[in-house]
């Protein structure tokens, strides 16, 4: 095996979790964070890998719903911050199995009749189980895939304090309540002077949960362009493509009614974004990276026209091996 071999497998390895770490929940009404493309430089093919990404993403509301279809509602300002923790074990067959875990923090300000509600949730998210394919090298590519299992491990049954009998809306769960297949596939073109990567990723919601909705199927595609230039920098093109369907099923919790209709239809948002990344190895075995990125383009296509735009991102993270 090459050195160029082992480090697009760690490459690969990597995106196979990092669509993970996203702005929300599938029952989030965020737009979701371009793909975070983190390049570890290993030596050699570790048997243990580890890796912490801390994101942050501001966004604002820019578009009120449709007035005429229902009551006057929009979003303000949208904090979200996600810390991932990924640990992965290469198996001597050459899969991989990786555990993928987030604590997750919303904080939202919804309009509704002109009056400005303000709310918080943090806790667990879902966490994901995965094995991973060994890689597949074709000339300056490399194409991996993954499946798994994403796990109920983050509340759906965060109340409202205004009303403590009230459950939140959707977007301010942390999870989705049941037991989904998880997949997906990544391929990485390598150059000299440049790198090509794609990823298309999807999670199926299979059943109802204990409050009797079930989230709607997520379709994900992210493309990245990487121009490494000198001590450690990377200006980046991130795309982003991502559709939601809408939520099924009756909710015992939260009445359905014109300010949740928004989660009962699909949701669609994409965007193009221009990021600079630094990475420097802190160790032989520590990589530290740090990203901060903004959009050149981005819009959505909801039931009721209501905009929620991203302002910025900014990931660090560490990535070990042993």
């Amino acid at each position: 095996m090459t050195a160029r071999f082992f480090f697009a497998v760690s490459v690969l390895l990597t995106l196979s979790f990092a669509a993970q770490s996203q702005t929300s929940t599938e029952s989030g009404t965020t737009t979701s964070m371009p793909q975070e493309n983190v390049v570890p430089v290993l030596p050699a093919f570790p048997k243990w890998k580890t890796n912490f990404f801390s994101t942050f993403v501001d966004l604002t509301g820019t578009r009120d719903a449709n007035a005429n279809r229902f009551v006057p509602y929009g979003f303000g300002e949208i904090q979200t911050k996600i810390q991932t923790f990924n640990f992965q074990y290469s198996l001597d067959s050459g899969w991989t199995a990786a555990v993928t875990a987030n604590y997750l923090e919303y904080n939202v300000d919804t309009k509704i009749l002109g009056q400005m509600y303000y709310d918080s949730t943090r806790g667990l998210g879902d966490t994901t189980v995965q094995m991973i394919t060994p890689p597949w090298l074709s000339g300056s590519w490399i194409v991996a895939g993954d499946l798994g299992l994403s796990l109920p491990t983050g509340t759906i049954d965060n109340r409202n304090p205004a009303a403590p009998t009230v459950d939140y809306a959707y977007n301010m769960q942390l999870g989705s309540g049941t037991f989904d297949p998880v997949a997906g596939v990544s391929a990485v073109d390598f150059h000299p002077d440049y790198q090509i990567g794609t990823r298309l990723s999807t999670i199926v919601r299979n059943s109802k949960n204990n409050n009797g909705y079930r989230l709607g199927n997520q379709y994900q595609a992210d493309a990245w362009l990487d121009v490494p230039v000198k001590y450690g920098f990377t200006p980046r093109l991130v795309g982003l493509y991502k559709m939601r369907e809408g939520i099924t099923g009756s909710d015992y919790t939260f009445a359905r009614q014109e300010l949740v209709e928004y989660y009962f239809h699909d949701q669609i948002n994409y965007s193009l974004s221009a990021a600079l990344k630094y990475q420097v190895p802190v160790t032989r075995s520590v990589n530290f990276a740090a990203e901060i990125g903004v959009p050149l383009a981005q819009n959505v296509i909801n039931y009721d026209d209501v905009i929620v735009s991203m302002l910025y991102y900014g990931t660090v993270s560490l990535t070990g091996s042993f």
